[in-house]
């Protein structure tokens, strides 16, 4: 049978898709080749026809856009000032519980950091590469002339670590009291003045 011109891409497409929602959710050694193809709707045989390894796979997943570089990007403030006030207002919604409810959507690094750092040199390359491309978005609307800059990267741990902290306590005050406290100071980095 004939597939259309872009099946092959658009299946790899689902599979990644697929992998990168149960990864979030189960973490990488919690899911299983055919569980993937499972979620793609599709058969455990055709997984080898797009990738070598689930390793392979757990690559192209680090690769894929994060949400919440997505929405960094997609800021449209004109001025240093309004570019900061936009990032502490993704910052806050990346620090609320809705999102922490919503893991098998939402931000591979705070999912999937320790999956990544006990990954292969490629998947951590990738990892990385996001991380750098997240850090130079914030650093956007910061005026300075540091690479990388460091209210960027602390600002990136505090939403980072307060999500994954908040998230792996369990307990509903202390996370509140974790997300409410990255909220507070990552909003200070940003409006500090100097690096």
């Amino acid at each position: 049978m004939r597939y259309p011109p872009g099946h092959k891409e658009e299946t790899r497409a689902r599979i990644v898709q697929a992998a990168a929602d149960l990864f979030r959710k189960h973490g990488y050694e919690g899911v299983g080749v055919q569980d993937i193809m499972k979620e793609a709707g599709l058969t455990h045989g055709g997984f080898y026809g797009h990738f070598k390894s689930k390793q392979q796979l757990f690559q192209a997943v680090m690769g894929l856009e994060a949400d919440f570089l997505r929405r960094m990007r997609a800021r449209t403030g004109t001025t240093g000032k309004a570019l900061r006030d936009e990032a502490k207002d993704i910052c806050a919604g990346y620090l609320e519980p809705a999102h922490m409810e919503a893991i098998g959507k939402g931000c591979p690094m705070a999912s999937l950091a320790v999956d990544a750092a006990r990954a292969d040199h490629k998947t951590r390359k990738e990892f990385a590469s996001g991380l750098a491309d997240l850090e130079r978005e914030f650093a956007r609307g910061l005026a300075s002339s540091k690479e990388p800059d460091s209210r960027a990267l602390a600002a990136i741990a505090l939403a980072v670590g307060g999500f994954i902290l908040g998230r792996a306590s369990g307990d509903k005050d202390l996370q509140t009291a974790i997300m409410s406290a990255s909220r507070d100071e990552i909003a200070n980095l940003l409006d500090r003045g100097k690096p």
